[in-house]
């Protein structure tokens, strides 16, 4: 025998279903790191290596810009500016907070 869903089972559903949602996409860009920057950290570093003194960097893809930060030494030591662009909201934001934290903003 089929059941009805009632409204108030329907609403208990969609809430939780709100509410996962909603917690994965704040843990996307923690995701991202976890999974990601191992590798675009010893790219970033690899390209570093061969940019010139103070020079302009544009890292279309950012991300959280953790690689970036991870390697913020030859950043420093090269004077290179580095603008970066991402089209998730989620990923700038950490990005922004990071680069702030180290200073790199």
């Amino acid at each position: 025998m089929k059941r009805a869903v009632g409204l108030k089972q329907g609403v208990a559903v969609g809430v939780s279903a709100l509410a996962a949602y909603i917690a994965l996409r704040m843990l996307r860009a923690r995701v991202y790191d976890a999974l990601i920057v191992r590798l675009t950290t010893e790219w970033y570093s690899e390209v570093l290596k061969r940019l010139p003194l103070d020079c302009e960097l544009l890292d279309v893809g950012i991300g959280t810009g953790t690689a970036l930060a991870n390697n913020e030494d030859p950043v420093r030591t090269k004077n290179i500016r580095v603008d970066g662009v991402d089209d998730d909201g989620d990923y700038i934001r950490r990005c922004r907070a990071i680069m702030m934290q180290r200073g790199l903003d």
